[in-house]
């Protein structure tokens, strides 16, 4: 039993009784190349022959550009013909700059208050480092409220004494610089700051006492204040109203809440931003 083939019009095959070719050196029409295939074959060449006849789906790549790689390493296109811009580098929590704030002031109402002390602390690589901190007193061109001396403990001769609200505005821009702010009910923060000459953005901003709402939810405790949450988390209660004090407590809170946050994923500098934003 001879095999044949069929090659540029030369008609081949094994056998007329066995494949059912022509034995003609002529180019056979449709009707007989259909009949030279064996009939256990038939069917896979139909499906051959259906997707050849279908139009091309692949793009073509002189009038397209590419943009990313799909899973199987092949590049996908885009029909602008430009490629897309590069991709917004994301950047986790813990590359990012953080500066815990905490005024004490004369009033709680952000229109009326003056700061009269500042206290910061610095978080850098999930770490909070004291050394970067620091502390002052802020001179205040009016009295201290007798009302509010209970809480803060500041006597209008220490205040007297304090920096001027220049300078420490520009020690705190220099502080800032490349980092996100954060602070517990930091709308008073912000609005001292402005006192002070530094106009921080609030999209730059992390309020830990609106991100303890926002991991707590809608059943959580109803006291926010930075003491009942360090005692909810365990950490070291501070003491209360004093600046340094609670900026150290806030950075200790911020690192807690971030943990429970990140549970499940790291967040990035910019959930905390929108979490935390500040209302």
């Amino acid at each position: 039993m001879t095999w044949r083939r069929r090659c540029a019009g030369a008609t081949t095959s094994r056998s007329a009784s066995a494949c059912g070719a022509t034995s003609s050196s002529t180019r056979p029409d449709s009707h007989s190349r259909t009949a030279s295939i064996p009939a256990i074959c038939r069917p896979w060449c139909a499906a051959i022959s259906r997707r050849r006849s279908r139009p091309c789906a692949w793009p073509r790549r002189s009038s397209r550009a590419p943009t990313t790689r799909g899973c199987w390493g092949e590049p996908t296109w885009t029909a602008t013909g430009a490629p897309p811009e590069a991709s917004t580098t994301v950047t986790v929590w813990q590359d990012a700059g953080f500066l815990v704030v905490d005024f004490e002031t004369t009033d709680a109402n952000p229109r009326q208050a003056r700061p009269l002390s500042a206290g910061w602390v610095a978080i850098v690589n999930g770490r909070i480092r004291v050394a970067d901190g620091g502390y002052t007193l802020i001179a205040s061109d009016g009295e201290v409220p007798v009302a509010s001396m209970p809480f803060h403990r500041l006597l209008p001769e220490d205040v007297a004494a304090g920096t001027t609200p220049a300078d420490v505005g520009s020690i705190l821009t220099a502080v800032l610089d490349g980092r996100t702010l954060v602070a517990h009910g930091a709308w008073l923060e912000l609005a001292m700051l402005r006192r002070l000459g530094v106009r921080w953005p609030r999209n730059e901003t992390v309020d830990t006492m609106q991100l303890a709402r926002e991991v707590e939810g809608e059943h959580g405790h109803r006291d926010l204040t930075l003491t009942a949450l360090a005692r909810r988390y365990e950490l070291p209660v501070p003491r209360a109203h004093h600046a340094f004090g609670d900026a150290l407590a806030t950075a200790q809170l911020l690192l807690a809440l971030v943990a429970r946050l990140g549970a499940r994923r790291s967040p990035t500098v910019d959930d905390l931003r929108r979490l935390a934003r500040p209302r």
